[in-house]
């Protein structure tokens, strides 16, 4: 059964018996599902007296030790460049402020690699329509690096998929590149070389 959620853009985060979702609603809420009663109910963070990630869609979003959830970006009528943790053993909000930040965007991707750095990929935020840098964020350091990795890249796109996968490395898919147009690219990016490389898939099968 698929229930869907107009205006509503949203990840879910697979825990023990507890799933947390991150909401794009305009005022901030964010919504957890529990397994055993296949229903929704609202989350009241601990304490109401700290900051608390603003209401938002289209942000990137990651999960560390199924306990810390990373959000970056996203829009609110402005294109947004904050970094939020919330902690779930805590309840609570946190809003990270390192140096060196990536400019304002949505529809980026965001993706925790396997040494605790989270790899960012381009997005849009109206000027430039689409972007295709790409940006490392070290947990333990709280600092950006733009990594500038040399050609070839993909073409600046937003609305795409990226997943990490094993030995440092991320696959890369599709995404809008402008006029009304979608890309089928496969990219893989190895965080270890700072390279991305554009992959051709077998036929062999089909």
């Amino acid at each position: 059964m698929k229930i869907v959620f107009k205006y509503i853009f949203f990840y879910l985060v697979l825990m023990i018996q507890t799933v947390i979702a991150a909401c794009s609603l305009t005022d901030g809420d964010y919504l957890q599902i529990n397994q055993k009663s296949i229903g929704w109910e609202k989350i009241e963070p601990a304490n109401a007296e700290n900051p608390m990630l603003t209401g938002r869609r289209y942000f990137g979003m990651t999960v560390k030790n199924q306990n810390e959830i990373y959000v970056f970006g996203g829009y609110n009528g402005s294109y947004l460049n904050d970094l939020w943790k919330y902690t779930v053993s805590t309840n609570n909000w946190e809003q990270l402020i390192p140096g060196n930040a990536p400019q304002g965007r949505s529809g980026h991707s965001f993706v925790l690699m396997n040494n605790n750095k989270i790899i960012l990929f381009g997005g849009g935020n109206g000027t430039e329509l689409y972007l295709n840098d790409t940006w490392e964020y070290d947990i333990s350091s709280n600092i950006w690096t733009n990594l500038q990795p040399v050609d070839p890249i993909p073409s600046a796109r937003a609305n795409h998929t990226m997943a990490a996968i094993a030995d440092g490395k991320a696959l890369l898919v599709g995404g809008n590149i402008g006029s009304n147009t979608v890309d089928n690219e496969l990219w893989e990016y190895s965080q270890d070389e700072n390279v991305w490389q554009l992959i051709t898939p077998s036929d062999k099968g089909k």
